[in-house]
């Protein structure tokens, strides 16, 4: 666990935050007039504050599933909305899960945070100085509407800080029509799968193929970032390909998408 002298803690002597940033944001000021005197309380206090802003990027509903590494490295460039630096330390403990399973993702975080003293005349409630070290575990559940984040309280461990390396997320390549064009023109109904596929390799896209005697389908999606190309090659050997921003009704970039009048106008 850090001394106090830690140069990684944050020095702060009055914790601003911005109201209307997060709709749960705990307003500070109250909390600050009731520990008036206590530095350690004070410190709670504000990293108790520092937990809502710090977690307010990835609870907002609707979010995309998400891997736990991925929101543990969010966490670590946060927008917290003081008036002016220096913000509370915050160190990653840990991680697992995905956000769009039934568990949601888990993500350990630890905030440190020391008040100076201030002296009656520096600022509005005298108190003396003093430290505080917080961890929660935040579970994030993109696919609950009604309670995206849950934020709890946890004793401290006295492991080290861990750093989140996440892989890019999963998505479409620039080119995507051009290249589910090109594999559509030159496929046959039995190398149709296999064109498409090696158009795209990238982790984490879908893939969907199916045909005809005459007619070819194919539907490549990134389904977390919800983006689904779909394409069709008549008879006559003309190619039509079309993108779409899945619905939440829609749990799949398939072929079946393409009768959607909607999608193809």
């Amino acid at each position: 666990m850090p001394s106090r002298r830690d140069p990684g803690r944050a020095r702060v002597t009055r914790l601003s935050l911005r109201v209307g940033t997060v709709g749960a944001l705990v307003m500070l000021a109250p909390l600050v007039a009731s520990c008036a005197g206590d530095g350690d309380s004070l410190a709670r206090q504000e990293a108790s504050g520092a937990i809502q802003v710090l977690s307010s990027g990835i609870e907002f509903r609707g979010s995309a599933p998400r891997e736990a590494d991925y929101l543990a490295a969010q966490l670590l460039t946060p927008d917290w909305g003081y008036d002016a630096p220096p913000h509370p330390h915050v160190g990653i403990l840990g991680w697992s899960g995905y956000s769009g399973s039934a568990g949601g993702a888990r993500i350990d975080v630890r905030l440190i945070v020391d008040v100076d003293e201030a002296p009656a005349e520096e600022g509005i409630f005298a108190h003396t100085a003093g430290s505080a070290i917080e961890c929660w575990r935040l579970t994030v559940l993109a696919l609950r509407r009604d309670d995206p984040l849950r934020v709890a309280s946890i004793p401290c461990p006295a492991s080290p800080d861990r750093a989140p390396h996440p892989a890019p997320l999963p998505a479409l390549p620039p080119n995507a029509d051009a290249l589910l064009q090109t594999a559509l023109a030159t496929a046959t109904p039995d190398t149709l799968d296999a064109l498409v596929h090696a158009a795209f390799p990238g982790p984490g896209l879908s893939i969907d193929t199916f045909a005809t005697e005459d007619r070819l389908f194919a539907a490549v999606g990134a389904p977390d970032e919800r983006e689904c190309l779909i394409g069709k090659r008549e008879a006559n050997s003309t190619v039509a390909v079309y993108s779409s921003v899945l619905e939440d009704y829609e749990p799949s970039c398939s072929t079946t998408l393409f009768f959607e009048p909607t999608l193809t106008g």
